[in-house]
């Protein structure tokens, strides 16, 4: 069975908590290192903190428009699916004979002749392969 979403274990919030101990201490190290040496470099730094969690911020916001495109998709192949084997069922057999081959000529296949009659120990399409 999956987790449940949002669980988290007593040994990942301990992970989660010293690495948020560890960058405050990086980040007062930096801050003091700057302001100790030179105000340009703190600028410089904020500057691409700023920068780098717009960025972030854009690229989740595209991850989660791209997550609901996927599922918007999936469900349009879905109906779509759903529409065409209707569309299949209704068919006759010698319709849906060559609709097999179509949908083989499409997927690379070569060679593709549609036979029947007598004799063909009941092979309705003989199909070749690139």
């Amino acid at each position: 069975m999956p987790k449940r979403k949002g669980r988290r274990t007593k040994a990942q919030r301990q992970r989660e908590q010293r690495q948020r101990l560890m960058g405050a201490v990086v980040g007062i190290s930096a801050v003091l290192f700057v302001l100790w040496w030179s105000p340009w470099i703190l600028l410089g730094v904020a500057g691409t903190g700023i920068a780098s969690t717009i960025a972030w911020i854009l690229w989740k916001s595209h991850q989660r428009e791209r997550a609901g495109d996927r599922a918007w998709r999936e469900k349009d192949r879905r109906m779509e699916l759903e529409r065409s084997m209707t569309a299949i069922d209704a068919m006759t057999w010698q319709d849906f004979e060559h609709y097999v081959a179509e949908l083989c000529r499409r997927d690379g296949c070569t060679n593709v002749t549609v036979v029947g009659g007598s004799g063909d120990l009941a092979a309705d399409l003989l199909v070749g392969l690139r």
